[in-house]
């Protein structure tokens, strides 16, 4: 068994000449071993923009639903809107927000992003936006 790096920066594993790659998983030992896509002289890109923008929502409890699909505004009822609340709420103000790695999959393209709030809680974001620029998927995630 060897480990190969995929075009995308994500890591696959290959076994028996086929490629076995849990996405997840891919992810978290890409951003541990691969290099972080740094914007541009520092400055946020529109992702990252938008992405501080969501959160930031969240942590209030709502969303721009003009952003997501409908299977991504599905996900984002009441229950769900109201934990988000309860949980980002109280970790304060976005301190930073950097991507980590993109790539594509599905038809969708992924983004990363690792972000910190003001009172030191870190978190990752991973993200899949439709060619149309609607966001499919939006998970929040305690690193590690």
């Amino acid at each position: 068994m060897t480990r190969t790096h995929m075009p995308s920066a994500s890591v696959g594993i290959v076994q028996g000449g086929r490629i076995v790659y849990t996405a997840a998983i891919g992810r978290a030992i890409s951003m541990l071993h691969l290099p972080a896509t740094p914007t541009t002289f520092g400055d946020p890109g529109p992702a990252e923009v938008q992405m501080r923008a969501i959160l930031s929502g969240l942590q209030q409890g709502t969303i721009d639903r003009s952003l997501f699909t409908a299977d991504g505004n599905f996900y984002f009822g009441d229950t769900a809107l109201g934990d988000l609340r309860t949980s980002l709420g109280p970790l304060g103000a976005i301190k930073t927000l950097r991507q980590t790695g993109t790539g594509l999959r599905g038809g969708m393209t992924y983004r990363g992003f690792e972000v910190e709030f003001a009172d030191g809680t870190k978190v990752t974001l991973s993200t899949y936006t439709m060619p149309d620029g609607k966001i499919g998927q939006f998970l929040v995630d305690a690193p590690g």
